[in-house]
């Protein structure tokens, strides 16, 4: 059970019981998104660990669907990549609309013991691509850490093609 006595509204890009360390840092490229996030974002709610195969993304079909643990002289951070093809590596969602692609995914806490496997959202995210070629981020508060801060990068691609369709059309499925 997560239990809090308090809570501190903290400054924008800062998060913790204490606003003591920076949000998540989401990169949303076109060959890769990227988060990055403090060690102590889940320390504080008792999901301590040392294994950073325990945190990943809502599918961990591939060894890169899960995180590399940084640490450094001042800093431990969890590190995460959803390589290509963006749209659907590591359980990745894609909406599209007449204007943007949205590619959506959660960064997930998952315990395994001999028999029960316990998974907890942390947060979701949206990378938003529109189709004249920028990229936005989003954050979902909906998560047990309640990120509602967080530092923005975005990768700005102009680019175009050309594209050969066909299409063939069935009466059924026995084609």
């Amino acid at each position: 059970m997560l239990t809090r006595w308090y809570q501190c509204n903290c400054k924008p890009g800062w998060m913790g019981k204490h606003c003591d360390f920076r949000g998540p840092e989401l990169t949303c490229g076109s060959n890769n998104i990227i988060i990055t996030f403090d060690r102590r974002a889940i320390a504080e709610e008792g999901m301590l660990t040392q294994n950073p195969s325990m945190v990943g993304f809502i599918s961990r079909d591939s060894s890169h669907c899960i995180a590399m643990f940084e640490h450094s002289h001042n800093m431990s951070r969890y590190f995460l990549m959803i390589p290509k093809p963006i749209e659907t590596s590591c359980g990745s969602t894609t909406q599209v609309t007449s204007q943007t692609y949205q590619i959506q995914n959660s960064v997930t806490w998952e315990v395994m013991d001999e028999t029960i496997k316990s998974t907890v959202v942390l947060f979701d995210f949206t990378c938003i691509y529109e189709k004249n070629g920028t990229s936005s981020s989003e954050f979902s508060s909906n998560g047990i850490l309640s990120i509602e801060s967080y530092k923005r990068q975005t990768e700005v691609i102009t680019s175009g093609g050309t594209f050969d369709i066909n299409l063939s059309l069935f009466r059924d499925a026995l084609f």
